[in-house]
């Protein structure tokens, strides 16, 4: 049987907490830059005569743009499947 102290069950915590951090960071971050992504792509589409593509992956839009496609492609998957 394992004994932990009050010092070994303070450590672990705190591990099993900065590891929830980490991934949660990093989920968030990769998360977040997709979406950026895919906004600023589709945006380059529409608007490739008039800005280039570094110019619109500096706008705030595109995270914006990168949702409303991701939410619209689940939508229309579930209602084609009968949801």
């Amino acid at each position: 049987m394992v004994e932990l102290s009050i010092f070994g069950l303070f450590k672990l915590i705190i591990s099993n907490k900065m590891i929830q951090e980490i991934f949660e960071t990093l989920i968030t971050d990769i998360f977040l830059e997709f979406i950026q992504k895919i906004g600023s792509y589709v945006r380059w589409v529409f608007l490739k005569n008039k800005y280039s593509y570094k110019q619109i992956q500096k706008q705030d839009w595109n995270g914006r743009v990168g949702l409303f496609l991701i939410l619209s492609i689940i939508a229309i998957i579930l209602v084609a499947s009968g949801y």
